[in-house]
C-alpha cells in the first residue's frame, strides 16, 4: 500500500515564493541598482581629479596631459574599485538567496519527515548533510531532481556561494569544470592561474536575476517539481520499504 511521504501545501510554497521574489526585488531596487553607472561615476570622478590637480599645479612646471593622463588612471582605478565593490555586493545577495532556500527546503523536509519518522538522529542528518545527499534521497524516492530544467542554476549557485565563502577547494574545481563562464576567461594562457582563482567569480546583474528565477522555492516547490495533486506535492512510498 502507498502511503503519502512529503507535502508541500500551495499555499505555503506560493508564500515562500513571495518571500524570495520580494528579497530578490529589494535587493535590485535598494542595493544592486546602485551600481547601475558607475561608467558615468569613475568618468566625473576622474573629471573631478583634473579639476583639482590643475588648480594646485603651475602650469610652467606640469604638463596638462600629464595631469589629464594622472587623473584618467585614477578615473580607472576608481572604477574597478566600484566593479569589484559590485562583484562582492552581487555575490552577498545571491549567497543570502542561496541560503534562505536552502534553510527553507531543510525545515520542510524536516517537519515532514517528522510525521512518520523518529527525528532523533534523522533530523541533525538532514541539517548537517550536503545538498548532493538531499537530492541524492529525493532521487531515491522518484525524483530526479537532476533531470528538471533549473537544476543547473541551482547547483551553480550552490557552488559559487561555496567558493565565495571558503575560497579554493572542491567547489571551485567543480566550478571550473561545469561552470566555467562565471570564472574570468580571456587572459593569457600562461595567466590561465589567476583567472582560476575564486577571488574572480563574477555574476553580472542579468545572471543574478537568472538565480533569482530558478533558485528560490518556485523551482524545487514550483509545478515542474514531482507529481502535484491540487496544489499538493507527494511523494508516494510502498508500506514496508520504508519503515516510518
Amino acid at each position: 500500500m502507498a502511503r503519502t511521504l512529503l507535502n508541500i501545501w500551495s499555499r505555503w510554497r506560493e508564500r515562500l515564493i513571495d518571500e524570495l521574489d520580494f528579497y530578490m526585488d529589494q535587493a535590485e531596487k535598494r542595493i544592486l541598482s546602485q551600481f547601475n553607472n558607475i561608467n558615468d561615476e569613475a568618468e566625473a570622478y576622474a573629471n573631478d581629479k583634473y579639476t583639482q590637480l590643475a588648480e594646485i599645479s603651475r602650469p610652467e612646471m606640469y604638463d596638462m596631459g600629464d595631469l589629464a593622463e594622472a587623473a584618467w588612471e585614477e578615473g580607472i582605478e576608481y572604477y574597478e574599485m566600484l566593479d569589484d565593490l559590485r562583484s562582492r555586493t552581487f555575490l552577498s545577495v545571491a549567497a543570502g538567496m542561496y541560503h534562505e532556500w536552502d534553510k527553507q527546503l531543510r525545515e520542510w523536509l524536516h517537519r515532514e519527515l517528522s510525521h512518520n519518522f523518529n527525528m532523533d538522529h534523522l533530523g541533525p542528518k538532514i541539517w548537517s548533510v550536503n545538498i548532493d545527499e538531499i537530492f541524492r534521497l529525493f532521487r531515491l524516492w522518484g525524483w530526479d531532481a537532476s533531470s528538471e530544467e533549473y537544476f543547473q542554476k541551482i547547483d551553480a549557485c550552490r557552488l559559487i556561494v561555496n567558493v565565495y565563502k571558503h575560497g579554493p577547494g572542491t567547489s571551485l574545481e567543480s566550478l571550473k569544470e561545469s561552470y566555467s563562464h562565471y570564472l574570468r576567461i580571456g587572459l593569457p594562457d600562461e595567466n590561465e592561474a589567476a583567472w582560476l582563482k575564486f577571488a574572480a567569480i563574477r555574476i553580472s546583474p542579468s545572471r543574478a536575476n537568472t538565480f533569482s528565477s530558478f533558485t528560490p522555492p518556485s523551482g524545487l516547490f514550483g509545478f515542474r517539481s514531482p507529481k502535484t495533486y491540487g496544489g499538493l506535492i507527494s511523494f508516494k512510498y510502498q508500506t514496508g520499504s520504508i519503515k516510518p
